[in-house]
């Protein structure tokens, strides 16, 4: 968890961590990324100022899913 009150972005958009050993952080959210693009899903993030609130909303399609027996 980080408790840092407002997000760390750089120029490309990326949120990037804040924790002091940098190599050991940051990484959850490239692995989200990259099984969001592996599955073809979409993604939409924000941090809501007021709220001091980080949401994230990813969306998978089901064609994964039913190519693989999982759901009819």
């Amino acid at each position: 968890m980080n408790s840092e009150i407002a997000p760390n972005i750089d120029e490309m958009g990326q949120y990037l961590t804040t924790k002091k050993d940098k190599s050991i952080h940051g990484l959850g959210l490239k692995s989200i990324f990259r099984v969001i693009k592996k599955y073809d899903g979409n993604y939409m993030m924000k941090y809501l100022d007021e709220d001091e609130e980080f949401r994230c909303v990813i969306q998978f399609p089901l064609r994964h899913l039913r190519k693989e027996g999982r759901i009819p």
